[in-house]
Formats: structure tokens, C-alpha cells, sequence
């Protein structure tokens, strides 16, 4: 008995791995990845390479804030040392003694005519423009991606519908071709039914070759080889709108991403304006350091100084000028130096050094009012498109109902006539031609279904809602 039993197991454990094979193969010719329309979006939006590279403006932008922080808060630190000779009384070198000399310095900005705090607000609008910018893009790419999921959709539907339709008018010509070799049908109706064979055929391989196409879109859009065999399947994931007009309009002005981006774009050359124009006014710095010199390193002789700094540009000059208290410690070269603390005072004009920020106060003035009319611009062009879209989103319904109403008078004559070919009052030809109108019904019914539904996600992109993906497919 357990020998038995155990037979059994065996034999269906044998046959549980021969199934699991042969559905395996079956999937592997069947057409590689089969996918729904999620998470077709969500490839093309990993692999788009716009998408790439705004992902990498926003770690950018992250970064640039980061500095924008540090440049406002944090002073500059510099530190240098260095190692030569001795100099004797009269500032003479002096070849056999070497010497040590170290310094460490702190500047801290203290005015700049609101050139930190703009430079700063500066970052911050970097980072909130690359965000935006890449939610535009998002959007973008699913729009893209659902129209070329559903043109594909449509085309695989269109192949099996034609391929029925083709098998359908090869079996009338058959039938044709019996009754003809018996006398009950004339060599015309055999001719006209391999025309509509033909015709059939026809319709066969162009709805393949859009096939191809349609895949090889898709394909492009995922980031895949154009050849790579794609399959997707029949859902609607997407909630319908049904909102007015005017809401849909106010919702847009609100929040289309590309619009935000437009509106910061006007904030981020606003600043730029503030920035520029605070080179115009003087900059004030303070500025302490401390010195070691000696023998040994870092050296054992000390000397520190503060000091302000004052500097004004105007006419593409620069005039500076400094204020400083210095400390000298008691220090050995070949001489005997004394403690001193002593004030120290400078003066300096550059003149034509380049730092004349009229070009760029200009340019920051013209970037600043081509952002406010492209706004304005983009305004008038949102108030459009989301009026568009309202429109082809009615329009595809429209047009889905007559398709439905087609279809369904398509299925009845059929249905009729063959009924009809049954009794004898109709022809094999005449159900064959009813046969292709229910494919072409079928097809326009498909095309009608799935640029609704494009159109719908067209729609949500106009009016810059958020896709609310649902599990219910159709």
C-alpha cells in the first residue's frame, strides 16, 4: 500500500513539472512581457532620459541649496603655511636658517547689499524649479505612454479580429468552390469571394504591420529594444472627470506643474534682478587671523590681526579700503623683536577690472520680464488646452456611442442573415459582407474605447490632476 501511495506521488509530482513546463514555453512563445497600462508608465518614467536628467537637476538643486546655506551662515577659513630662510636685520635672506610661517584666517561677510540672503533664496528657487519640472515631465510621459498603450491595445485587437475574418472569408470561398463543383453556385460568386478573401487579407497584414509599429513606439517610450515583443493587457485604471469647465480651469491655474514652474521661473529672475543689483552697493567684511613663526612647525612665535574690510564697485572700477589692528608678539629671527600692537589703514582703487555689473543687471532685467510673458503666455495657452480637452473627451464619447450602437446593429444583421442563409433567401456572399462590417464595427468600437481613454489621461494632464490609479479593470 505505501508503495502505491508512493507511486502516485511520484507520478503527479512528474506531471505537476511537465505543466509548469509547457506553460512556460506557452508564455515564452506567446510574446514576452505582458504588461497594464501602470506599469507601462512606470518604465517609461524610470528609463525617459528628460526624466534622467531633471532627477539629476534636482539632486543639483539640493546641492546648490546646501551651498546657498552654507555661503550665508558659515564664514571662509583659509589656512597656509610655509618653510624658508631667515631674514637678517635688513630683510636680507639668509640661506643657512630656514624658518616656519603659518597662518590661519576667518572672513565673514557682514554686508552685501542683500546679495547673501538673495543668494540664498537664490538656491531654494533652483530646488523648487527642478522639482516642479520633473513632476511636468512626469505628467508628460504618461500622457505619451497611454496613448501609445492603447494605440497598442487597439492594434493587437485588430489583428485578431482580422485574422478571424480572414479565416471566415477562406472557409466561404471553400464553400463556394464545393457548390460551384456541384452546379449550385456560378464561377462569379467563387471570383467575388476570393476578392473579399483578398481583401480580407489585406486588411490582415496592415492591422500587423500597425501592430509592429504601435509595439515599437511602446517599446521606445519603455526604454527597450524597438523589436523586444510586448504585450499589454485590457484595463482602464483611470477615474473619468466630471467636473465643469470653469473647475477644471481653476484647478489648472493652481496647480499644471509647468505653470508652478513658470511662476517660480518669474521668482527665480526676480532674484536674479536683486542680486545683480546688490553689486551695486558696497560690500563689508571682517577679517581676523593669527600667524606662527619659529623653528618648528607650525612655529612658536604668534601674531594674530582684525580687520574690516570696505569695498565699493562703480564704473567698472573697485575701491577698497581696510582697517586693521594688528598684534606682534615677541619673535627671535637673528634679532630681538618686542610685543607691539599697532593700527594699520589701506587705500586701493582697480581700475577697469571688470566688475561693473551693468550687462549683468541688464541681462537678469530681460530674463526677469521674458519669464512674466511667458507666464502670461502660459496662462492664456493652459485656459486652452484645458478647454480642448473637455471637448475631444466629449467628443470620443460621442463618437463611443455611435461605434456601440454600429456594433450592436452589425451583430444583428449578421445574426440575421445568417439565419436567413439557413432557410435559403440570402447568399454565402452576402453573410461574408456582413462579416467583415461586424469586424470593421469591432475595430472602430476598440478605436473609439481606447482614444477615450487616452484622451482621458490627456485630459488629467490639461487640468494637472494627479492620476488616481484604480484596480477595476474594464
Amino acid at each position: 500500500m505505501k508503495k502505491l501511495c508512493g507511486n502516485i506521488l511520484f507520478i503527479g509530482l512528474c506531471l505537476l513539472w511537465l505543466l509548469a513546463t509547457v506553460a512556460l514555453c506557452g508564455q515564452q512563445e506567446g510574446g514576452g512581457s505582458i504588461l497594464g497600462l501602470r506599469e507601462c508608465v512606470d518604465l517609461a518614467i524610470k528609463n525617459d532620459p528628460d526624466i534622467i536628467n531633471t532627477m539629476d537637476q534636482v539632486h543639483i538643486g539640493r546641492l546648490t541649496e546646501k551651498q546657498a546655506k552654507k555661503d550665508l551662515f558659515l564664514p571662509t577659513v583659509s589656512l597656509e603655511t610655509s618653510y624658508g630662510p631667515k631674514l637678517d636685520f635688513f630683510g636680507r635672506p639668509i640661506a643657512t636658517e630656514n624658518i616656519y610661517s603659518s597662518r590661519a584666517s576667518v572672513e565673514k561677510p557682514l554686508y552685501q547689499g542683500g546679495g547673501l540672503i538673495n543668494a540664498y533664496r537664490l538656491g531654494r528657487e533652483v530646488m523648487k524649479r527642478a522639482r516642479l519640472d520633473l513632476v511636468g515631465k512626469q505628467a508628460e510621459v504618461t500622457e505619451k505612454t497611454a496613448g501609445a498603450y492603447y494605440d497598442l491595445l487597439s492594434a493587437q485587437e485588430n489583428v485578431r479580429y482580422y485574422r478571424e475574418l480572414s479565416g471566415q472569408a477562406a472557409e466561404t470561398v471553400a464553400l463556394l468552390k464545393e457548390k460551384y463543383a456541384m452546379g449550385a453556385a456560378l464561377r462569379v460568386d467563387v471570383l467575388e469571394a476570393e476578392s473579399r478573401r483578398s481583401r480580407a487579407d489585406y486588411r490582415l497584414l496592415t492591422a500587423k504591420n500597425e501592430l509592429a509599429e504601435a509595439r515599437a513606439v511602446l517599446n521606445r517610450y519603455l526604454g527597450r529594444d524597438p523589436g523586444s515583443n510586448v504585450r499589454v493587457v485590457e484595463e482602464f485604471p483611470i477615474p473619468p472627470i466630471n467636473e465643469d469647465v470653469k473647475t477644471l480651469t481653476a484647478s489648472a491655474l493652481d496647480e499644471r506643474p509647468d505653470l508652478l514652474y513658470q511662476k517660480e521661473d518669474v521668482a527665480y529672475n526676480q532674484l536674479k534682478v536683486a542680486l545683480s543689483k546688490s553689486k551695486r552697493y558696497p560690500h563689508l567684511s571682517l577679517v581676523g587671523s593669527y600667524s606662527w613663526e619659529g623653528d618648528q612647525f607650525p612655529g612658536e612665535d604668534k601674531e594674530w590681526a582684525l580687520m574690516l574690510k570696505l569695498s565699493f564697485s562703480l564704473f567698472d572700477s573697485t575701491l577698497s579700503s581696510s582697517v586693521s589692528r594688528d598684534r606682534l608678539l615677541e619673535n627671535n629671527f637673528n634679532f630681538v623683536r618686542n610685543p607691539e600692537t599697532y593700527d594699520n589703514k589701506s587705500l586701493s582703487l582697480k581700475l577697469f577690472d571688470g566688475s561693473s555689473s551693468e550687462v549683468g543687471l541688464e541681462r537678469a532685467r530681460a530674463d526677469y520680464r521674458l519669464s512674466r510673458n511667458r507666464l502670461a503666455e502660459a496662462k492664456r495657452a493652459v485656459v486652452n488646452q484645458v478647454q480642448k480637452a473637455v471637448n475631444q473627451v466629449k467628443e470620443a464619447e460621442a463618437f463611443l456611442e455611435t461605434a456601440r450602437k454600429w456594433l450592436e446593429y452589425s451583430k444583428e444583421k449578421l445574426k440575421l442573415l445568417e439565419e436567413r442563409l439557413q432557410l435559403r433567401e440570402t447568399t454565402d456572399l452576402e453573410v461574408l459582407d456582413a462579416r467583415t462590417k461586424l469586424a470593421d464595427a469591432k475595430v472602430r468600437y476598440l478605436k473609439a474605447l481606447y482614444a477615450r481613454a487616452a484622451d482621458m489621461v490627456r485630459l488629467y494632464r490639461a487640468t494637472g490632476k494627479r492620476l488616481q490609479w484604480k484596480e477595476t479593470a474594464k
